[in-house]
């Protein structure tokens, strides 16, 4: 019995010694990943810290040139869009699978010919990230757009691409990849979805345009960056973009609110920004539009933030610039 307890000893101070030499290597490799890891190459998007998500669809109708023009105007720096595919085959911006958000019309998107699509919104729409709120849209040019018209219209703005057709995946990537060749811009885009499946897609026949995480992919960070393994590992994306808001709008479930706090702290980790910060990977944030959800992402360490309430995100880094300055 003496000799088995010994043993049990033993083999307990192997493990813990073999832990422990774990935890302090994956310490060390979390704070100097360069060790490892060559940095992510620089592209023209390095310093980015203003985003209109979909245009900034607080401010003007969502994923339309009218939207993209009032954002950039308004002190943006990047352009958020979604893109799908028409029955055509017409790369087009505009974020559901159907016409029924913008255009009060139930059809799918992929069912219907360019030329066949409703020429302007509805007179009001809701705003997605904003419960309650809504937008007329009375003197905005409402068509929907192309992404090569997006690519026409603003040749030097950074575009942050998501594709949003699960349906037509590989189609899409390729189609999109055709005009971001076209149109000499592998280092003004961000490309990627919340598919697993499309975002492996960009990666694989594009391996050099900057892609995003996928749903999946976040959460294979997350497990990996609170287990350790994280600094081990290889990491295909260049930019982690992640929900991050203080509270959830009145009238969410309480489930839901258990779910939105547990994620708000695992995903809001200045240490695991730096760490990606450090292999060149850059960090954004959506969707915020107040001045307190703006300085608690910014305090959290992200890179920069989607809004859409373009013109409050410039006076709130307009004002940290103020106060630096007095």
């Amino acid at each position: 019995p003496h000799n088995h307890q010994t043993r049990i000893r033993h083999m307990l101070s192997m493990i813990l010694s073999a832990f422990a030499f774990y935890a302090a290597l994956s310490r060390f490799f979390h704070y100097n990943p360069h060790f490892l890891h060559t940095p992510k190459p620089k592209t023209k998007m390095v310093g980015i810290k203003h985003i209109s998500h979909r245009g900034g669809c607080l401010e003007a109708p969502e994923n339309t040139i009218s939207a993209f023009k009032h954002a950039i105007k308004s002190g943006s720096e990047m352009l958020e869009l979604d893109v799908r595919l028409t029955k055509d085959k017409k790369i087009v911006v505009i974020h559901d699978e159907t016409l029924s958000h913008c255009m009060g019309n139930p059809a799918f998107v992929r069912d219907v010919n360019y030329a066949d699509l409703p020429k302007s919104f509805q007179d009001t729409i809701r705003v997605s990230f904003s419960p309650g709120q809504t937008l007329n849209t009375a003197g905005f040019d409402t068509h929907i757009p192309t992404l090569e018209e997006v690519f026409q219209t603003f040749p030097s703005i950074p575009i942050n691409i998501d594709l949003k057709d699960s349906v037509n995946s590989q189609e899409l990537v390729t189609s999109v990849l055709h005009l971001i060749e076209k149109y000499d811009r592998k280092d003004q885009v961000v490309w990627g979805s919340f598919n697993q499946k499309t975002t492996e897609m960009c990666q694989r026949i594009a391996p050099d345009i900057p892609s995003m995480f996928s749903l999946r992919g976040v959460m294979k960070l997350l497990v990996t960056h609170y287990t350790g393994i994280l600094p081990f590992l290889p990491i295909k994306e260049s930019f982690l973009e992640i929900p991050m808001m203080q509270e959830l709008p009145k009238g969410v479930p309480t489930r839901y609110q258990v779910i939105f706090q547990v994620a708000r702290y695992l995903l809001a980790n200045p240490s695991l920004f730096r760490h990606l910060n450090k292999r060149g990977i850059t960090v954004y944030s959506w969707v915020q539009n107040t001045d307190s959800d703006f300085e608690f992402c910014l305090r959290h360490g992200v890179n920069g933030i989607m809004t859409d309430a373009p013109t409050a995100l410039t006076r709130y880094y307009e004002s940290i610039d103020k106060r630096k300055t007095s």
